[in-house]
This record gives C-alpha cells, sequence and structure tokens, in this order.
C-alpha cells in the first residue's frame, strides 16, 4: 500500500473510531447495524453509495435529571420519553450526570439515516429526525396529514 493510500485508510479508521467513541459503541457494533440494515438509510432506504460521507449514526435525544440523594452524593436518571436508559449514583452531580451520559448513549443508538447536513433540504432523513423525538407529537402530524381540517371545509363549499 503506497503512503497516500495508507494515510488515507488511517484517516478513515481514526474517523469511524471517533464517531463510535462519540456515542459510545465499538466500530464492530457499528459494522453490525449497518449490515443489519443492509448499508442502507433506515427511514427512505436510500444506500450509503449515495452519499459522500458515511451514514449518520441516529439516536435518541434523551434528557438527564440529576437529584440529589437523601443519604449523600447524587442521583442521575437519563431518560427518553418513559424509558430510563441509566440510572447511577455517585459523590458529585458532575459525576453522575457524566456516568448517566456513558451509559445511556449507546443504548440511545437506533440506527443509521442519510447525513444530516448534505443532500437537498427536506431529503435528509437525519436531519429531518433530528427533531421528531416526541412520538405524541410525531402522531398528531400524522393525524393532520391523514386528514387535514381544511379539506372537509374547501370540499363542502359552493365554488362561486
Amino acid at each position: 500500500m503506497e503512503g497516500t493510500e495508507k494515510a488515507a485508510t488511517d484517516k478513515k479508521e481514526r474517523a469511524l473510531r471517533q464517531r463510535c467513541k462519540k456515542y459510545g459503541i465499538t466500530p464492530a457494533i457499528l459494522n453490525a447495524i449497518g449490515e443489519f440494515q443492509g448499508w442502507r438509510c433506515g427511514v427512505c432506504g436510500r444506500h450509503q453509495s449515495e452519499f459522500r460521507i458515511s451514514l449518520a449514526i441516529d439516536h435518541a435525544h434523551f434528557r438527564i435529571f440529576a437529584t440529589r440523594c437523601p443519604a449523600g452524593g447524587w442521583q442521575a436518571r437519563a431518560v427518553f420519553q418513559d424509558e430510563v436508559f441509566a440510572d447511577v449514583t455517585a459523590k458529585t452531580k458532575v459525576a453522575a450526570i457524566q456516568q448517566a451520559r456513558q451509559e445511556a448513549l449507546p443504548k440511545s443508538v437506533r440506527g443509521l439515516l442519510c447525513p444530516g447536513r448534505h443532500g437537498r433540504t427536506g431529503q435528509c432523513c437525519n436531519r429531518l429526525m433530528g427533531r421528531i423525538d416526541d412520538w405524541d407529537w410525531l402522531e398528531r402530524v400524522q393525524s393532520y396529514l391523514k386528514n387535514p381540517p381544511a379539506r372537509a371545509i374547501v370540499q363542502s363549499a359552493e365554488i362561486v
């Protein structure tokens, strides 16, 4: 392998390790997810080869709540919707939050989606999904789109 090819391979491997570290997963887990999805976006099905960069790692945007324990120390819970991703105790608030985040991140990974900042607006599943972590809101949107309120009014109105 020539020097430039080796440098490019090393750069890709380093980027892969950094992406995995950010979400607390291993490259093997990321590859298993990719293989399971056929290296296609989990929403629209476009293949990895259609993008200049790797598919994005999609994850739930959980919240961490920290409270002081009556016996001393701190408890931190990482929560998404009604699901608890982590429930830890530690000596300090900062330590409890860090431990909860570290434990919750791998559990928050959902799959791989189209890269979020690339392609035409409205066609990147990661960008679109990033703001839709509220299931109740999503169901209301779905209901609205299936039965728009104006449709009944417009159809029943006489056109003058």
